[in-house]
């Protein structure tokens, strides 16, 4: 199977999971097909017009082991089931099926109501059809009416096509309107078409994506292309410009050729001019290697990458190592003489060296300096060992000097030893003074024991003070209902306060009511407070409507106080499951008007518009006038959008003025544009100047840009002047930033709003700002705007900062305002000193005495705490201004004694902090601390 097979099918899964990718401004009727949700696609080519690579026959040479009928039932019972009986029956059964028969066979899957079932089976339904007659297949996802559903059987089919027949569907693609799903159609095609023809797939996509999905398509290309012909993917690559999208290839490039030829790929790496590119290049050909020669990979890492990129394939590379031969990884780390780096890579060792010899990894990991990879490296092996030895692991917790890690591994460790030895751990818990310390030990046991044994997480539980941790009591009646309904009723009888008794029946009830209604009515009259009689009846509601509608309803009208029906049936339809309409709406009408009753009525309509809308519909009509009628159809006009705007638009009327006919009216007028945006335009240009028309307006011109940008601001010019306009502007402007530079100018002179034009200019260099900073920067001067400017700098700089951080800098130097140089020193020094530290450091001692210098050190600092915390109080230091310095000596303070509170203390004395602000420091940290205790490892020495 190729590499863009393994793509389509994953990404078919994904589309079959339910995920959905918003249809947005891309949905719409056909003007030949009547049926809700029918989409405006191009014409799908006749197979002779475009040269097909693969051609497949309708049914498979496997064997038929279904008939027709058979495949009608058991298409039925997976509908039901939500599974099949084996991968071999499904292959099976999708090859049995003729394309001739799929619309009978669909139909059945339409008619089902398990909604997931349906989405997946349809999914791969749809697939099949697709692989011989997309055409066809993709008429018939138009007719789908549910978005979520329809989004995802376009998924499959496209996927699939585009796997067969990559040419075709591009072709197809091209002629695609643009917006979201293209940009998805697009990323499969491209993954296919590479195989074919990677030139033709590279221009697809950067012709037809945009951002992120550009970097994505891009790499897609380039997999495939290196496992084709390496060398030439690599000419190919220098045509790339600087960015995601080349960095993507370089990484793409790099693992594919180190697979093939180890060699050539180190020489070419070897010639890439840019640091970042060689070093990700071998970054990826270290990974590549990893597995056959974990050594030559760690060693290569640590003498050809430097800085965070040496540092992550260093510890992905160990840790996997460590997983098949650790007597090897822990040898070759013992030989590493730099400290950062044995640190670092520890973290990733520290898992599966504390597996088998976990007092050997802590002494290991103690004699290690003080850093936020030692922290990681103590917390997971401490992890590892309280689940194979708790016992053992809290003696030696005590080796930790005070800090986060100790206080924290301290009641997780008990957890874990109360699972294997609970009598062990009450005695612990038993020798410890009252107060917080013992009550977050009793709780760390309780939790830890609730899945596993919810009696002994009761008789724990028994030892807090009566009025703390309701949730917990609650958890615990859950897990014992579970278990033993008469022993999970007495323990909640016996509990001390009336509040835990109240919420622990309220969680044990809903248990009890899933698995016998009759058993939990039985427990009615043991109720103690109304609010737990309503919580019992609405979960035997609840439990009765999603078996039969009948039985519900007639238990409903059984309460005879209307106070306590209404206050059931409400708490139980808002839990109620989505499939149980019928019962949900019998109970429904039981709710007297009021709050409650509009609260349902939202909750349902929601449910119901998902998935039937006409049904909503139908229930809507029923309804007398009153909130939950408005409710109903402030719901459907959401729903009924996608399918009939216009429709959609009619039922605004019956919603009062207010902010919820504002949204309604302008989801409905969105899809009317979409679907016919002369007559939606024309309604909008009639109706007065109000706030619902603004906000039409602006959600249509925002939704248009996209697709339509010519109309979006068609639509913008009927906004007032203000913001609402020049947001519209600046989105056009992110959208046509990769026009020409004279286009751009000539189109901003052409904009009389002040307002609207700065909108524009402003959204062109956030556009340009991530893929070409030097345009951006180049347009920075017809910015006229002191606040758009100053966030046009800072875009610009953030964006230029990932790629090169010192051009970033030295442009920074010649931009005239000192706010905004300081605003976009501090995100390119963040980034840089991540990265590189020692360039950035000394980048950013060239610069001039000052606010802007001060900024980047601080940031830098800030950046560096949290790699390393020696570096980031050198950079600290070097702060001018006292406040700003101070401010920083403190942050990294608290970071340092959460690691090493000696090492923190010793440096807090060398600075010139106030002495109240750093005992205020200390203070604060040692307050996390655990309260003073000799800890366990005395305790346990006195429990026989």
């Amino acid at each position: 199977m190729n590499r863009s097979r393994v793509f389509v099918l994953m990404l078919a899964t994904l589309g079959l999971a339910g995920a959905a990718f918003s249809f947005g401004h891309w949905t719409a009727r056909r003007s030949d097909a009547g049926s809700p949700g029918a989409l405006d696609l191009p014409a799908v080519p006749a197979a002779d017009d475009v040269p097909r690579q693969v051609r497949l026959s309708p049914v498979s040479d496997m064997d038929r082991p279904f008939t027709i009928d058979e495949v009608e039932e058991r298409i039925r019972e997976v509908c039901k089931t939500g599974v099949w009986r084996s991968q071999r029956e499904r292959l099976n059964l999708m090859h049995a099926i003729a394309p001739e028969d799929m619309p009978r066979i669909l139909r059945i899957v339409d008619a089902s109501r398990m909604a997931h079932g349906r989405a997946w089976i349809r999914g791969e339904l749809v697939a099949r059809w697709a692989e011989t007659e997309p055409a066809a297949a993709l008429d018939y996802v138009g007719t789908i009416a549910n978005r979520h559903e329809r989004e995802a059987a376009f998924d499959a089919a496209v996927a699939a096509w585009a796997d067969i027949d990559p040419e075709a569907a591009a072709v197809w693609v091209r002629a695609m309107p643009a917006g979201p799903m293209r940009g998805r159609a697009v990323t499969a095609t491209v993954a296919s078409l590479g195989w074919v023809d990677p030139r033709a797939a590279l221009r697809l996509a950067e012709e037809y994506g945009d951002g992120s999905a550009i970097d994505r398509n891009t790499a897609l290309v380039f997999t495939s292309w290196a496992q084709m012909d390496a060398a030439q993917a690599a000419a190919a690559l220098d045509a790339l410009a600087r960015g995601g999208a080349r960095a993507a290839a370089v990484r793409a490039l790099a693992g594919e050729w180190a697979a093939r030829d180890l060699e050539a790929a180190f020489a070419w790496a070897g010639t890439l001019g840019d640091p970042r590119e060689r070093e990700a290049a071998l970054s990826t050909i270290c990974m590549e290697i990893a597995d056959d020669d974990p050594a030559g990979a760690a060693s290569l890492a640590l003498v050809r990458l430097s800085g965070n990129v040496r540092q992550g394939a260093l510890q992905s590379i160990v840790s996997r190592w460590a997983a098949e031969d650790l007597p090897a990884a822990v040898a070759w780390l013992r030989r590493v003489e730099d400290l950062p780096v044995r640190r670092a890579v520890m973290g990733g060792l520290a898992q599966e060296w504390a597996a088998i010899d976990p007092r050997a990894a802590l002494k290991f990991a103690l004699a290690m300096p003080a850093g936020q990879e030692t922290t990681w490296a103590l917390r997971t092996i401490f992890n590892t060992w309280a689940d194979s030895d708790p016992s053992a692991a809290l003696n030696s917790l005590w080796d930790l000097p005070p800090g986060e890690v100790r206080s924290e591994q301290w009641t997780n460790i008990l957890g874990k030893l109360a699972t294997k030895d609970p009598e062990q751990a009450r005695q612990i818990i038993a020798a410890m003074p009252a107060g917080d310390d013992r009550t977050e030990a009793i709780r760390s046991v309780a939790v830890e024991l609730i899945d596993s044994d919810p009696h002994i997480a009761a008789a724990f539980a028994a030892l807090l003070p009566p009025d703390t941790e309701p949730d917990l009591f609650a958890t615990i009646a859950r897990g014992l209902a579970a278990d033993d309904t008469q022993a999970a009723l007495e323990w909640i009888e016996a509990l001390p306060d009336t509040g835990l008794r109240e919420r622990a029946f309220s969680a044990a009830v809903g248990v009890i009511a899933d698995r016998d209604p009759s058993g939990a009515m039985a427990m009615l009259d043991r109720m103690p407070t109304p609010a737990a009689r309503a919580t019992l009846l609405s979960s035997v509601l609840r439990s009765l409507a999603e078996k039969s509608a009948s039985s519900a309803t007639s238990l409903a009208m059984t309460i005879g106080d209307p106070v306590e029906r209404a206050r059931a049936v409400s708490q139980a339809l808002m839990g109620i499951d989505d499939g149980a309409f019928d019962a949900a709406l019998a109970l429904f009408a039981l709710l007297p008007q009021g709050p409650a009753q509009q609260r349902v009525a939202e909750r349902l309509s929601w449910s119901l518009g998902q998935s039937d809308p006409m049904r909503l519909k139908g229930w809507l009509d029923t309804q007398p006038d009153g909130p939950a009628r408005r409710t109903i159809a402030s719901s459907l006009v959401g729903q009924l959008a996608e399918i009939d705007p216009k429709a959609a638009f009619e039922l605004t009327a019956m919603i009062p003025a207010g902010p919820m006919r504002d949204s309604a009216v302008a989801n409905a007028v969105v899809r009317w544009g979409e679907q016919d945006f002369p007559s939606a335009l024309a309604w909008l240009q009639a109706q007065p100047d109000t706030a619902s028309r603004r906000e039409a307006l602006s959600s249509l011109s925002h939704q248009l840009v996209e697709t339509n940008p010519q109309r979006a601001l068609q639509v913008a010019q009927l906004l007032p002047s203000g913001g609402q306009q020049a947001s519209v502007y600046s989105a056009v402007g992110y959208r046509w930033s990769s026009l020409p530079d004279a286009s751009i100018t000539q189109y901003a002179a052409g904009i009389a709003d002040p307002k609207a034009r700065v909108g524009f200019l402003g959204g062109v260099i956030s556009g340009l700002a991530s893929r070409d900073p030097i345009r951006a920067a180049a347009l920075l001067p017809s910015v006229a705007s002191p606040e758009l400017r100053q966030q046009a700098v800072w875009s610009i700089a953030d964006a230029w900062a990932e790629n090169d951080p010192a051009a970033a800098m030295q442009w920074l130097g010649g931009v005239a305002d000192g706010s905004e140089r300081e605003a976009a020193a501090t995100t390119v020094a963040m980034k840089w000193a991540a990265s590189a530290p020692a360039e950035a450091a000394a980048a950013i001692g060239r610069l001039p005495t000052g606010a802007v210098r001060d900024s980047a050190l601080f940031a830098g600092a800030h950046a560096l705490a949290r790699v390393d915390l020696p570096q980031a109080s050198t950079w600290a230091m070097s702060i001018a201004d006292a406040g700003r310095r101070h401010n920083a000596i403190e942050n990294i303070a608290g970071a340092w004694y959460r690691s090493d509170p000696d090492a923190a203390r010793r440096w807090l004395a060398q600075t010139d902090l106030p002495a109240d602000r750093a005992q205020r420091v200390l203070d604060e940290q040692a307050g996390d601390d655990y309260g003073g205790m000799d800890g366990p490892a005395v305790l346990l020495d006195h429990i026989d």
